[in-house]
C-alpha cells in the first residue's frame, strides 16, 4: 500500500518495489533459518520486508521512505569470500549520506532517535519495545 510518487523518477520506485515483492517472494528456507536463528519472527519478517535475493544468495532489507522503496540493503548469510554486505549505490531518488533506516517507524511525538550501527540492531530493539531506533 505504498503510494508511488508522481513525478519524472515514479518508474525507480515502482521497478524497486517490484523487486522488494520478488525477494519477499523467493525467502528461502535457508534465508528464514538465518533470520530465526538471529530473533526475528514471520510478523517481523513482514514488517520489514525482508526477503531474499536468489542471484546473490542474500538476505534483502528493502531501504524505504516516504515516497517509496529507494533501494535495498544485501547481508550475506553464508561463509563465502563474498563481502559481507552490499549497499545500494546512491541514485536519483537515493542518497546514502541522507538515509536512515527505519525512519519509516518512528514516532514524532518523543524527543529522541536512537542511532545504531546497522539493519538488525534497528529491527531487533524494535522488535523489543524500543521506540525511534535507526541507523545510518
Amino acid at each position: 500500500n505504498i503510494l508511488m510518487p508522481d513525478d519524472k523518477y515514479a518508474y525507480l520506485y515502482k521497478r524497486n518495489y517490484a523487486k522488494m515483492n520478488k525477494y519477499m517472494k523467493d525467502i528461502t528456507e535457508e534465508g528464514l533459518d538465518y533470520l530465526i536463528a538471529r530473533g526475528l519472527d514471520e510478523s517481523d519478517i513482514a514488517k520489514w520486508s525482508i526477503g531474499f535475493n536468489l542471484e546473490t544468495n542474500r538476505i534483502t532489507f528493502p531501504l524505504i521512505n516516504q515516497a517509496g522503496v529507494v533501494g535495498f540493503n544485501e547481508r550475506r548469510i553464508d561463509d563465502s569470500t563474498d563481502k559481507k554486505y552490499i549497499h545500494s549505490s546512491n541514485s536519483r531518488i537515493f542518497n546514502k549520506s541522507s538515509f536512515l533506516y527505519g525512519l519509516t517507524f518512528i514516532d514524532r511525538s518523543y524527543k529522541y532517535i536512537y542511532i545504531t550501527e546497522g539493519v538488525m540492531d534497528v529491527i531487533l530493539a524494535t522488535k523489543y519495545g524500543l521506540k525511534n531506533v535507526v541507523c545510518v
